[in-house]
């Protein structure tokens, strides 16, 4: 599992006040550089001098923060390296070997926050009224960079340009979510990002709602115990077995959801809804399988085969992105 997310937290995402009802799944999206079989990062900053060795060091303590979810063992280095240094940044070439012996990462993640990195823009109303001018909403954006490099060689990995975005009522929030925006841009750069979406159900199935009533309340052994007898009665159901295939998805079952979204299109070949959800599924296995690959030891192109198999089946999409 790339993050410690619950099962729990997943299933938060279903509630029967949506409408139309709907359950939540992980999508894990490969990083942009697979630095498998690496178990150690370690982290350090670009900074040439004092000034910009602090307006990096926020950044740079959230990316930190946020990399406490990942698969790797992370090394916060920025002292190491600021010590061999003396805080001028890699100049001389003498340095830049010194810290590539003496890292303890089997990846380095160097992060580069520009002096002007972030700034925010109002947006006010312009309406004719008493409140003209009054402001609305903020827009922000951050800019950063990732190198990643090997340790002892220099090697570079790869680079990564990162370009967050937030919005919000006041400034400070919409500067806030556009730097987790770019922190978690630049985490992608080397490591899987799982992404929640929702998986709509259709409200045309029987006992649709009674169970979403359940989920509200924790029962999701429940639930599916109660839509799989609903099949003893209406086995030819389309709609009851593609929301079975879509809570066992959430449940992390596999090979039943596939079973189950399968039989419904079998049923119901013309409802394209069915056919998307069939090949979102896949499209995520084979994104989780990619993101696991050790591209020493395995070739990617199945992987990669799969996913363009999964997303040449995707017509218009069923499936939702929270906010």
């Amino acid at each position: 599992m790339i993050r410690t997310f619950t099962l729990l937290t997943l299933i938060a995402l279903a509630g029967c006040a949506s409408s139309p009802p709907f359950v939540g799944v992980w999508h894990t999206m490969p990083p942009k550089f697979n630095i498998v079989p690496a178990k150690t990062v370690a982290v350090i900053g670009a900074a040439e001098n004092a000034e910009e060795q602090k307006n990096e060091d926020p950044f740079i303590g959230l990316i930190l923060t946020r990399l406490l979810y990942e698969q790797y063992v992370v090394k916060d280095e920025r002292e190491l390296a600021y010590g061999i240094t003396k805080g001028r940044g890699f100049f001389e070439e003498k340095d830049w070997q010194q810290y590539l012996h003496e890292t303890a990462g089997d990846v380095i993640v160097m992060v580069g926050v520009p002096n002007e990195d972030c700034g925010a823009s109002e947006t006010t109303r312009d309406d004719g009224s008493e409140d003209a001018n009054e402001v609305v909403s903020w827009d922000a954006e951050c800019r950063e960079r990732l190198d990643l490099y090997k340790p002892r060689t220099g090697e570079r990995i790869g680079s990564v340009n990162a370009d967050g975005h937030g919005s919000a009522d006041d400034e400070i929030t919409a500067l806030a979510d556009a730097m987790k925006d770019a922190a978690d841009q630049i985490i992608g750069g080397f490591a899987p990002l799982p992404v929640a979406e929702m998986v709509l159900l259709d409200e045309d199935a029987p006992l649709v709602h009674e169970g979403m009533v359940k989920f509200d309340k924790s029962d999701y052994a429940g639930v599916r115990w109660l839509w799989e007898n609903a099949l003893v009665i209406s086995p030819s159901s389309a709609p009851l077995l593609y929301n079975l295939g879509a809570l066992c998805e959430a449940l992390n079952d596999t090979e039943a959801a596939r079973a189950y979204y399968s039989k419904a299109i079998a049923i119901a070949p013309q409802v394209q809804r069915y056919q998307n959800a069939l090949a979102q599924l896949e499209l995520r296995q084979a994104d989780a399988q990619r993101a696991a690959i050790n591209p020493a030891e395995e070739d990617a192109r199945p992987g990669a085969a799969a996913k363009e198999r999964a997303t040449e089946r995707i017509g218009q999409t069923t499936i939702r992105t929270p906010p």
